[in-house]
């Protein structure tokens, strides 16, 4: 993966509603490339989730925290970017400007964390 903040622990809420695919927001003060501010999945990840969905055997709600993670980690791979496109290179920026993004976000909680009288605010996640 190239994203190293990735491997922290996350909060992914799904709710499951009237309409086929869950709700998924995703908790914590980190940032994703591609997620929208208000901590949704963008379209593209519904419409690559719905085509794969469809030759799936597997468990649904399995199958998609694994499309969901696999998203995440590397999003150039999970839409089927290829290495070099124009779309590929957005992407890579992305990524590298939200990784600088989180270690800022990072240092400033790991520096006034320890100054709290409430630590669980400061929990990245």
């Amino acid at each position: 993966a190239k994203h190293p903040f990735f491997f922290l622990p996350l909060r992914v809420r799904l709710r499951f509603g009237a309409s086929q695919l869950p709700d998924i927001r995703l908790g914590g003060q980190l940032a994703f490339p591609l997620v929208s501010r208000d901590r949704h999945p963008p379209k593209a990840f519904w419409d690559r989730f719905k085509a794969s969905s469809v030759a799936s055997k597997g468990d649904p709600v399995v199958e998609l925290l694994r499309s969901l993670r696999l998203f995440l980690l590397d999003p150039a791979e999970y839409l089927a970017y290829t290495e070099g496109s124009p779309e590929a290179k957005r992407l890579t920026t992305w990524c590298r400007d939200v990784a600088r993004l989180n270690g800022q976000r990072l240092e400033v909680i790991q520096k006034y964390g320890k100054l709290v009288r409430h630590p669980e605010l400061f929990d990245p996640v």
